[in-house]
């Protein structure tokens, strides 16, 4: 775990203890995890989900919103939760070999991943899905080590890199109303979770 040493250090941790209890109860209640951003920012916390996520051009899209909502939001910390099929390394100081995606890697394992970002730094929590023969969930096996310095790749740097002034925050709302999204706090957003309509 990488040590966070800015204004959003307490916020990620407390985003990151949001996202595990959604993924216990998400997890219990369906078997499966919406893809979901946590948010910490000028006016409080926000949750964004898309409205679609299953093939490359709807997942691109809702890394432009996502990052979009950061900057409306004026985020300080952001944290993003997942289901994805992961593959290790056999030691922790070994190379993985990036050339088979883990989907189609016959050691691939089942996990829920939470990555959190603030400014300055990143850290990142998998919690492995142990699963009954006919496929329905039991419970997380023991997170697993992790070794990094930084995180990057599509699903990252959501946190814009310097503090948006109120005229960029004015922007990015703008291009979210066109878009359809609408600003809601935390609560709401859960109520409207599944509903069609992505909100921020």
């Amino acid at each position: 775990m990488t040590t966070i040493n800015d204004e959003g250090r307490e916020a990620v941790k407390k985003l990151m203890e949001d996202a595990e209890i959604m993924a216990h109860a998400s997890m219990r209640q369906s078997g499966t995890i919406s893809p979901t951003l946590f948010i910490h920012g000028a006016e409080g916390k926000a949750v964004f989900s898309p409205d679609e996520f299953g093939d490359e051009v709807s997942k691109e899209l809702f890394v432009q919103k996502a990052r979009l909502v950061c900057v409306a939001h004026g985020a300080d910390a952001a944290v993003f939760l997942t289901e994805a099929w992961v593959r290790r390394a056999k030691n922790l100081n070994d190379a993985l070999d990036t050339s088979i995606r883990p989907s189609e890697s016959p050691d691939r394992e089942e996990m829920v991943v939470i990555m959190g970002e603030t400014r300055q730094g990143h850290f990142q929590k998998m919690l492995p899905i142990e699963r009954t023969a006919d496929g329905r969930f039991m419970g997380f096996g023991a997170s697993p080590e992790l070794a990094f310095d930084n995180i990057q790749g599509r699903f990252a740097q959501f946190v814009p890199p310097i503090v948006p002034d109120e005229k960029g925050r004015a922007k990015a709302k703008e291009v979210l109303e066109a878009f359809g999204i609408e600003r809601e706090d935390m609560e709401k957003q859960h109520k409207h979770r599944g509903h069609g309509r992505a909100r921020f």
